[in-house]
């Protein structure tokens, strides 16, 4: 998670939220450079900020930047350590603000740690940079808490980490105050100090998850299909239900679209056997029906009426036709009556074969007898 910002106008006031490690980067880190301009920036807009920690330390440099900007920041300044203010998060908690501690938040306080790579002399410089930077820090903290630099290094520099509970803290007098967290259950001595920090860290992911799901209802709200719904549950059935309809109506649409194919093939079949008949007849060549089939699409009637009209070369009987290359190609004319009756083309068949069906049909039935 990166650096977190939200400068909101409520009572005046604006936060800030250092949550994560401290560096100089922004990649999952509380970048320095970001805090420093964003101090500079609203320091300017307002006069009460809120600054909340939850770090467990970092980059010393990138700590020292932080802190000295929030010294020196015009601004009336409150810190709040919300879980855990470690290494050097803790120095910049310890700013010389008024500080406030959640009840089950921690400090921790120790010396300055590095490494290095080198000959002796590289070791060396190292070595006494880091005790440089340990009497600024010893320096830093001195005001603060109530004792001299060297008191400080001889009591937080030893080599241990020293955690401090809320409860020390204010029984030490160096922070103002503490106050109460949103986790009721979370009191002291009952989470180890990763614990602490994961879950105010968690609370905060978990706080802008909700704002953004809330956000996304109130949005919902505005549409007309969702205006008088009250609760998400109401909501989320009415979505259920769209999806239903939706699922139905995808259904319905790919089931016409496969009738219409059928009549289109049916169709296409029906004119190509009604074209290679009068093909057969002579009113037209092999090379009109692909012209005519196209025509027929649009305007079957006024096609027919025209074929029809002309006059037919030669005469020829339905079985002639069903031995025809055309006749061939119609499917009617090689089934049964009961066949055709069953696949609902006695109509079709009649139409296009008045002689032929009427035959069958006398046959069918007897009536020739």
């Amino acid at each position: 998670m990166t650096f977190f910002r939200n400068i909101g106008t409520e009572n005046g006031r604006a936060k800030i939220l250092l949550y994560g490690p401290i560096a100089t980067s922004e990649d999952q880190c509380v970048d320095s450079a970001a805090v420093v301009s964003e101090l500079m920036r609203i320091g300017e807009q307002y006069s009460n900020i809120d600054i909340h920690i939850n770090s467990m330390g970092g980059d010393v440099f990138a700590g020292m930047a932080i802190y000295n900007a929030i010294k020196t920041c015009k601004a009336d300044i409150n810190m709040y350590v919300d879980g855990m203010a470690a290494s050097i998060a803790g120095v910049i908690a310890l700013c010389g603000r008024p500080l406030y501690m959640s009840k089950y938040s921690r400090l921790m306080i120790h010396q300055v740690s590095g490494s290095g790579y080198g000959s002796s002399t590289d070791l060396r410089v190292v070595a006494d940079m880091i005790d440089s930077l340990q009497k600024d820090i010893a320096e830093m903290l001195s005001a603060r808490l109530g004792i001299t630099a060297e008191e400080v290094a001889a009591r937080y520099f030893d080599g241990a980490d020293h955690w401090i509970s809320a409860t020390e803290a204010m029984g030490m007098k160096i922070i103002d105050g503490i106050v109460d967290g949103d986790d009721e259950d979370m009191t002291d001595g009952q989470y180890s100090n990763e614990e602490i920090y994961t879950r105010v860290y968690n609370r905060l992911e978990n706080k802008a998850k909700n704002e953004k799901e809330m956000a996304f209802i109130e949005e919902l709200k505005k549409r007309a299909a969702f205006a008088n719904m009250a609760t998400e549950q109401e909501m989320l059935a009415h979505i259920a239900t769209l999806e239903n309809k939706a699922a139905k109506a995808d259904a319905q649409e790919r089931t016409i679209i496969e009738m219409k194919n059928k009549l289109d093939e049916q169709q296409t079949a029906a004119h190509t056997a009604y074209l290679n008949q009068a093909k057969a007849e002579g009113k037209i060549t092999e090379e009109q029906i692909p012209t005519y089939l196209n025509l027929m699409k649009s305007d079957e009637e006024n096609v027919k009426k025209l074929i029809d009209g002309m006059k037919a070369k030669k005469t020829i009987t339905a079985e002639e036709y069903l031995n025809s290359a055309g006749g061939q190609d119609d499917p009617m004319l090689r089934m049964t009556f009961n066949e055709l009756d069953k696949a609902n083309k006695l109509g079709e068949f009649q139409a296009k074969y008045p002689q032929k069906f009427e035959q069958m049909y006398r046959e069918e039935f007897g009536l020739n007898k």
